[in-house]
């Protein structure tokens, strides 16, 4: 039974990814490197130590990954800190539903404590969590587990009863490793081949998380 929900961040609770992406494109348009939204496509998800040696593998080794990603990181910041923070759909009801029904819930992301303080610091979400795992409290970052292992050991659950909700595939497959029950709702990406068997549940929405965790119940 599920006792408890562990939320990914970027591309589940804000609608990050899509203009993560945007920045990553325009930073390569700007130094003159064939940075795709192909290219910057195939790091959503990735701890930024793999998504440098994949960006690398496509663009060569004199591309400065840290610098452009610095770069597009104050890009984001200036978007959002003009636009406010994007929340993607259902996300408010199914926090709501979570409160309500009294469902522990978590944030397992890979992003760094200081990025996850400055998004909900513009928004008014950070009550309906209890517990925040960021990225900065691991070694490993998704995909590997330690992340919502660490997660299920703060919330003093068995991974079983944890059901993380996510985007990406590289996230599905930490939550698959730690032993929770992997949710995906699609972003960007759909679930690859390899990644479709391992899911619990797909949603077209947050707003579909009440009814399946009411079915399971």
């Amino acid at each position: 039974m599920i006792r408890a929900v562990a939320f990914d961040m970027d591309g589940v609770i804000f609608d990050t990814e899509r203009y993560a992406v945007s920045a990553w494109v325009e930073v390569g348009k700007a130094w003159g490197f064939p940075l795709t939204w192909e290219v910057a496509l195939g790091v959503v998800g990735l701890d930024a130590s793999q998504a440098a040696l994949k960006m690398k593998a496509a663009l060569g080794q004199d591309f400065d990954f840290w610098k452009a990603r610095e770069l597009r990181t104050q890009m984001m910041r200036k978007h959002f800190n003009e636009e406010g923070m994007p929340i993607r759909p259902g996300v408010r009801e199914a926090l709501q539903f979570l409160k309500e029904e009294g469902y522990p819930v978590c944030l397992a992301s890979s992003t760094v404590a200081e990025v996850v303080d400055w998004y909900f610091e513009r928004c008014d979400l950070a009550p309906y969590f209890q517990v925040r795992i960021t990225g900065d409290m691991v070694e490993k970052r998704k995909p590997n587990p330690a992340i919502y292992q660490l997660a299920c050991k703060a919330m003093k659950l068995p991974p079983q009863e944890v059901a993380a909700v996510e985007d990406s595939n590289a996230g599905i497959l930490a939550a698959h490793y730690a032993g929770c029950r992997p949710i995906m709702v699609p972003d960007l990406t759909p679930p690859s081949a390899e990644v479709e068997p391992l899911l619990w549940a797909k949603l077209s929405s947050l707003t579909e998380l009440a009814d399946k965790l009411k079915e399971e119940r």
